[in-house]
């Protein structure tokens, strides 16, 4: 039982589970979770972008289970069947939980990115004022850098940067967001403030 992948997806994970009764294998690609049971009923998928938060019971419990909360309101919940359960669902969690934190920083890149020049470089009336960066001619402009972030997680979402990299990735993209943000707060322009009446 295999799932088929859509364009620009990769097939990443997969492993055996129960749910609500039915036996299956559970499928994690880089876009999507696809349930498949084995007696070929209908199958389950949820879009990685539809799942709110994760949870899994603990370690020593008999069930191996992982709960999907879903934006729908759904909250369905995998049994791990398999002689290596743990292990599987600890991967499941972790990989699930990546794409996750790579969609929202996409999603957030890509807002970034749509905004236009013009809001890139304020304007004072019909005077120009320097666009952030502009004091340093060897410095990256925001969009190129926001460019540069989104193709990166792209790669990484699409399975194209192995899982031991990902992590790293996902900590410097982090941590380079950051400095954009915290550099056009400070970059912006100041405006005079009127002197207070005597």
């Amino acid at each position: 039982m295999e799932v088929t992948t859509e364009a620009g997806e990769q097939a990443l994970l997969r492993a055996e589970v129960r749910l609500s009764e039915r036996l299956g294998m559970l499928h994690l690609t880089s876009q999507r979770l696809v349930f498949l049971p084995q007696n070929r009923a209908a199958q389950m998928t949820v879009r990685i972008s539809d799942i709110l938060k994760l949870r899994g019971n603990k370690e020593d419990s008999a069930k191996v289970k992982l709960q999907l909360i879903l934006a729908s309101g759904d909250s369905p919940v995998f049994v791990f069947t398999s002689n290596n359960a743990p292990l599987e669902r600890n991967r499941m969690r972790d990989r699930i939980s990546t794409l996750m934190q790579l969609q929202q920083m996409q999603r957030s890149a890509d807002v970034s990115i749509s905004m236009d020049d013009s809001m890139m470089r304020p304007t004072d009336g019909n005077r120009s004022l320097p666009a952030v960066g502009a004091a340093t001619s060897t410095s990256t402009t925001e969009p190129t850098l926001l460019r540069a972030l989104t193709k990166a997680l792209r790669a990484i979402s699409q399975g194209r940067v192995g899982q031991s990299h990902a992590k790293l990735y996902l900590l410097v993209m982090h941590a380079l967001l950051a400095l954009l943000v915290l550099r056009q707060m400070f970059s912006a322009p100041c405006v005079a403030l009127p002197a207070p009446p005597e």
